[in-house]
């Protein structure tokens, strides 16, 4: 089978940190999109040293942090794609 348990976690990863970088991007605008996904990043860090420090069923992986990278970049990426296609609202 090509779909193997660490594939699916790896992008469930992924798919959880699009959302939290989606609205945070949205929070913090186009311009500094970088630091939602420097906060999105700081978080997985914050969660991976949680689970090493105080869950001792669960395993700190730098695997997890990186899919979690990568979908942060991808939430601010569809933010980014999104407001550049989307026509400007003139305010009355």
């Amino acid at each position: 089978m090509w779909v193997s348990f660490d594939l699916l976690e790896f992008a469930a990863n992924v798919v959880y940190f699009i959302p939290l970088t989606v609205l945070s991007t949205l929070l913090f605008g186009r311009s500094r999109w970088w630091f939602a996904v420097l906060i999105a990043v700081a978080l997985s860090m914050a969660i991976e040293v949680g689970q090493l420090m105080f869950i001792s069923a669960r395993f700190a992986t730098l695997q997890d942090v990186l899919a979690n990278t990568i979908g942060s970049v991808i939430g601010a990426g569809i933010v980014l794609v999104a407001k550049k296609r989307m026509p400007r609202v003139e305010e009355a």
